[in-house]
């Protein structure tokens, strides 16, 4: 079950400009940036320090920040296109999976020397 939170923000007339040119600014950056944290995508080990109790966190993680992504992929052009249209066509098509009762989900599998 989801749960809606929202805070209600009351100020004085007086302090109207004050709050909608400087603070209300901060606050929507402030939770911009707390939002693109909770996206990063993170790595999580077993913290080997919790088996000494000198922490009582079980898991730590880092921030997972590869440097390779698809447009760095050596591969021949025209698999590239193909592959990325498959991407396209595979993402377009959530509903059919839902509505047929199939995990919407697609992996590949390329292979070739290091590097490659």
């Amino acid at each position: 079950m989801s749960e809606t939170r929202f805070f209600e923000l009351t100020i004085h007339k007086k302090h109207k400009d004050m709050v909608l040119d400087s603070y209300l600014l901060h606050i929507m950056a402030h939770g911009k940036a707390i939002k693109e944290e909770k996206s990063l995508m993170k790595l999580h080990t077993l913290n080997p320090d919790f088996h000494f109790g000198v922490t009582k966190e079980i898991w730590r993680h880092v921030i997972f920040n590869h440097p390779a992504t698809f447009d760095t992929l050596a591969i021949d052009v025209s698999l590239k296109e193909e592959i990325v249209l498959d991407i396209q066509g595979f993402s377009k098509r959530k509903d059919f999976y839902r509505r047929v009762g199939k995990a919407w989900k697609r992996g590949y599998l390329l292979y070739g020397p290091p590097g490659t």
